[in-house]
């Protein structure tokens, strides 16, 4: 368990928590995500376990808990990145200024479009409570 790769959900919840600065709890880090509760707390555990988090009690909710990164789960993000990184490096180390200022536009406007597709899949499920 301690040896395996981090997955997606891993790295993304090592993220939400380097941001959030010890102040993320489970169901936000569940919202954020768009995933299951069980889920977070199943990923929170296992990250716990590689001591990439920590938590703490959350003292407004006793039965809630805040997430907090430590400095190996910073490590092990910052290396997560790098790593990323290197792989795309070395895949376009032999392209030319110009196909890499076309792929830099490209990839800025697909950004942008996910953003934007996010921000509207979110909105399109967000109920609308009736006023009264």
């Amino acid at each position: 368990m301690v040896g395996q790769p981090l997955d997606e959900l891993d790295v993304k919840v090592l993220a939400l928590a380097g941001a959030a600065n010890g102040t993320l709890k489970p169901s936000q880090a569940a919202a954020e995500l768009e995933v299951a509760f069980p889920s977070i707390t199943r990923h929170v555990r296992l990250l716990q376990e590689k001591q990439l988090i920590s938590i703490a009690p959350d003292e407004d909710d006793g039965r809630s808990y805040a997430i907090s990164l430590t400095e190996a789960g910073a490590t092990a993000l910052h290396k997560y990145r790098d790593d990323l990184v290197t792989s795309v490096e070395s895949a376009v180390k032999n392209w030319s200024a110009a196909e890499m200022r076309a792929l830099s536009k490209q990839l800025t406007r697909l950004a942008e479009g996910l953003t934007t597709a996010h921000a509207e899949a979110r909105t399109a499920r967000t109920p609308l409570w009736p006023t009264e």
